[in-house]
């Protein structure tokens, strides 16, 4: 039996990193073309909710001013995952960043 020949790339792994592309970079790219001085939030609520339904908030009046932007998100799921991840961020920047108080 001869030795087969391996590819210099596998094939799997080759696909997966097209496939990480494709799910992860491309997205976060078209989310951050949302104006920087829109903030984490609206990138938040993009990644979760979808770019097109923030943009479309945005030329609405639902996210109108900055106060409590969160509140007044459209989506239930996307302002709860926001919040979520804001206050997780909190947590981490208090035990990892700041040292535990």
């Amino acid at each position: 039996m001869g030795a087969s020949r391996q590819p210099s790339t596998p094939r799997p792994l080759a696909a997966g990193r097209r496939h990480a592309r494709r799910l992860v970079v491309e997205p976060i790219r078209a989310f951050l073309d949302i104006e920087a001085s829109s903030g984490i939030v609206l990138v938040l609520a993009a990644y979760n909710g979808g770019r097109g339904n923030v943009k479309e908030w945005l030329t609405g009046d639902s996210l109108a001013g900055d106060e409590n932007i969160i509140d007044r998100i459209p989506f239930p799921e996307t302002r709860h995952y926001v919040g979520k991840v804001l206050l997780y961020h909190r947590i981490y920047t208090r035990l990892y960043i700041n040292g535990e108080s």
